[in-house]
């Protein structure tokens, strides 16, 4: 007879009702009691667990459904005003959040947009350059996409507008295009600012379609590992990059490497011409860069003094180098300066591919930015949401990213994404809202307006120095990275780092990126095509308790001739490809960790159970390979058990053939049961091997 059903059980701690047993059978069927909330849905199917229900309680719940659920007052149907209300409180949240604003949450807000102003106001000018765009470019950026994602976005933290790793896959975008135009011999075909209105427009797109069919898991997929390496190769990028306007060398004229020069060449050049460097500019370069550095290492030893936090170190570098400039007369020593620029709100156009450009080229490279900015957005949104106890949509986010973009390549912006610094930053200054932003973003407007022209002698080191710290700023969290990546033994992720490090500085910044997400992607593709299954073993000195071989090997021994297959997870078509050949493996070796080459570890099995209480879906590809599974092993003789089923996928199995395939009382509530029966059969093994394989799965269902 088989066992008794045992009370500590898995399936009796999750909470379930015991198992019923089927009378003048000798193995046990679970039956799926429902809970008795649920009485509605009870009173459908009984063929599989379910109890049919009287008359008497049928009216029962009539006269619930009557007055409500479970006897409580019936609720009144919203009308179409409250529904649409509703759906605008979640689609656009300035209107959740607008009209409950307060006094308090306003002195917050302000203080904070005024201090994130004065970090974005100069990053933008310096980052615009970083993009072979116009300076007002960066503050462009800085503009439209502040005050529309003040709107939509869900975040109360994030700061929008320029990033430096965003501003130079731009730049290298433009740098091509200039390149193709030199080609074509055509300076009037010269329009960066079109190409990177078309980029963003892109990338507001990717974004915006990413969001409305909420594919907001995505960033999930990059490794944090890959995506470590191409950040650090990129700051290196940056760094070595802001090296010649540092040293000043524009006085040599055609001995500068070109745009496209490896980091690598161009740090060479720096090297070989170090004594032709403009002192002056050296001098203004070098004290800007200690004084940023020694601010960002101050800021990072005292955390938790809040006026140190919020000071404007590159606010404060900004105008004492632009006052001592004027004060000094630089620019008349050689020192280059930002000049005059025109100002005034942008004027509005939509965006237009230059000829000289393939619409290919633009959809890769917005790709690839979009790539990366919803990645660290979202990143950055969720860490400040968790922090301050609240909650942030992913999905939302990307529609709110993806206007802010769209709206922001009608008015000369480039791409813009959220910012780790300058939302840090907002966080240490209490906003309470995403009004935050919006003050941001008006100080930036008013900037574009009216204080722009204060800027005319700035030294373009100065923009140059802001950027280099920003590079630095980049490498501070992969000295830790590697040093965990080295103590837990991640060698995988510390090759492919360095090998997507090498790539981005070797080749470009292009390949680096396109390389850490197909490696990614492959890394997800092949974690995913892989069932998790697990051997089973009999406890020592115990009849009926079973555990994993691989992680107790001393406390658990094989079954003898069983082989007891715990599956994991659900079956779908990715991950059931390599099933058969992984059960295989586990027949002949007991493990997955034995090279195929060597020599059978375990004797010819002679059953197959498999625990399948994990399992709790399946679709139609899985099903087919299943079945082919079982008819492989009926042609070699082997009885095929199923333990723990879902109820839920009895009618698939049946429907699909499998049930009848594997024999309808094949199928057990618990290991002990199923190996119970198989001991039976092992009894009649000389009558079974006379018979044709069809033949034994008739006899297996006699048993």
């Amino acid at each position: 007879m088989a066992t008794p059903v045992d009370e500590q059980s898995p399936l009796l701690q999750k909470g379930r009702r015991p198992l019923l047993e089927r009378r003048g059978s000798t193995h046990r069927v679970c039956f799926d009691i429902p809970p008795t909330n649920d009485l509605s849905e009870a009173s459908t199917q009984s063929s599989i667990g379910r109890y049919p229900l009287t008359p008497g309680i049928q009216s029962g719940i009539s006269a619930m459904d009557a007055e409500g659920p479970l006897g409580s007052v019936g609720l009144t149907q919203p009308s179409t005003w409250d529904q649409f209300a509703t759906r605008m409180r979640y689609y656009v949240p300035v209107v959740g959040w607008l009209p409950d604003y307060d006094g308090g949450q306003l002195w917050n807000d302000v203080r904070a947009g005024l201090t994130v102003a004065c970090l974005l106001i100069p990053q933008a000018l310096s980052y615009g350059s970083l993009a072979r765009l116009s300076p007002i470019n960066g503050l462009y950026t800085a503009l439209v996409p502040m005050f529309v994602y003040g709107i939509f976005g869900t975040s109360r933290h994030l700061a929008m507008g320029p990033e430096a790793l965003i501003s130079t896959i731009v730049g290298t975008v433009i740098a091509d295009y200039e390149q193709t135009v030199d080609k074509t011999t055509s300076p009037a075909l010269l329009d960066a600012a079109g190409v990177a209105r078309v980029v963003t427009f892109l990338v507001g797109i990717f974004s915006f379609l990413l969001g409305i069919f909420r594919l907001g898991f995505l960033d999930s997929i990059l490794s944090k590992a890959l995506l470590r390496g191409f950040v650090t190769a990129v700051a290196f990028v940056i760094i070595i990059g802001q090296l010649i306007p540092l040293c000043g060398f524009y006085h040599l004229g055609e001995k500068l490497p070109s745009v496209h020069a490896s980091p690598i060449e161009k740090l060479r050049f720096v090297i070989e011409h170090f004594g032709e460097a403009h002192q002056l500019t050296l001098w203004v370069s070098m004290g800007c860069i200690e004084f940023l550095v020694g601010a960002m290492l101050v800021k990072r030893r005292f955390k938790r003094i809040g006026w140190i936090q919020q000071f404007p170190e590159i606010l404060v570098t900004v105008v004492m180098s632009t006052l001592l400039c004027y004060l000094f007369e630089w620019h008349t020593k050689g020192l280059l300066i930002f000049g005059r620029v025109d100002s005034g709100f942008p004027t509005p156009h939509l965006p237009r591919l230059p000829e000289a450009v393939f619409y290919k080229d633009a959809f890769t490279s917005a790709l690839l930015i979009s790539i990366i900015g919803i990645v660290e957005s979202i990143i950055i949104a969720r860490e400040y949401a968790s922090k301050n106890h609240y909650s942030v949509s992913p999905n939302r986010e990307l529609v709110a990213l993806g206007l802010a973009n769209l709206l922001g390549c009608v008015f000369g912006a480039y791409p813009a994404f959220g910012s780790l610094a300058r939302s840090r930053l907002n966080d240490r200054a209490k906003a309470k809202t995403q009004f935050a932003g919006v003050i941001t973003g008006a100080l930036v407007l008013l900037t574009i307006t009216l204080l722009l022209p204060l800027f005319h002698y700035l030294p373009k080191a100065v923009l140059s120095a802001i950027i280099f710290n920003t590079g630095l700023s980049l490498l501070t969290k992969t000295p830790r990275e590697l040093r965990f990546l080295y103590r837990v033994g991640a060698w995988r992720d510390i090759i492919l780092l360095t090998l997507i490090f090498v790539s981005t500085m070797v080749v470009s910044v292009e390949v680096g990126i396109m390389l850490a997400v197909i490696l990614s992607l492959m890394t997800v593709i092949k974690k995913t095509t892989v069932p998790r299954i697990t051997i089973l073993g009999r406890i020592t000195g115990t009849k009926d308790q079973f555990a994993p071989v691989p992680d107790f090997p001393d406390q658990v021994e094989h079954v003898q001739g069983v082989m007891v297959v715990r599956i994991e997870e659900p079956l779908f078509f990715a991950n059931t490809g390599q099933l058969q050949a992984r059960l295989k493996r586990l027949e002949l070796f007991g493990d997955m960790d034995t090279h195929p080459s060597e020599r059978a570890r375990l004797p010819p099995a002679q059953a197959v159970i498999f625990d399948v209480e994990n399992m709790p879906d399946v679709d139609a590809s899985a099903l087919a390979i299943l079945k082919e599974i079982v008819e492989s092993y009926h042609l070699r003789k082997i009885i095929v058990c199923f333990v723990r089923l879902h109820p839920s996928l009895y009618l698939t199995f049946e429907k699909s053939g499998l049930r009848e395939k594997v024999g309808h009382q094949l199928f057990f509530v618990t290991v002990a049961d199923a190996l119970e029966h198989v001991e039976q059969a092992r009894s009649y093994s000389c009558d079974s091997a006379s018979d044709s394989p069809q033949d034994t799965d008739n006899e297996f269902a006699t048993f």
